[in-house]
């Protein structure tokens, strides 16, 4: 089974832009949160496994530092963008 993205609140698109970006911030952070909580987990299991070194594990492991380097550079762009539209006013209010 797919994933679904999250559904965006009825009337998103009438949101001032700093509410859309605030809420894609928040968005990104739980995802971040997320990413972290399972690489920690599958850390554990594969030391109760044994298999850390393993070729599987390892392959794994690069694609959740990925994974997680890729999150944390959209959050920093979705901060840096929201503190400028809070400082400067950009985008429609």
């Amino acid at each position: 089974m797919a994933d679904e993205e999250p559904a965006l609140p009825e009337g998103f698109d009438q949101l001032p832009a700093s509410e859309q970006l605030q809420m894609a911030r928040d968005q990104a952070r739980q995802m971040l949160k997320s990413l972290l909580d399972a690489q920690h987990r599958a850390e554990q299991r594969a030391r109760a496994e044994g298999s850390i070194g393993q070729p599987g594990y390892i392959t794994g492991r690069h694609a959740m530092d990925q994974a997680i380097a890729s999150t944390r550079r959209m959050l920093e762009a979705l901060e840096a963008l929201l503190n400028d539209v809070q400082e400067h006013g950009l985008g429609p209010q």
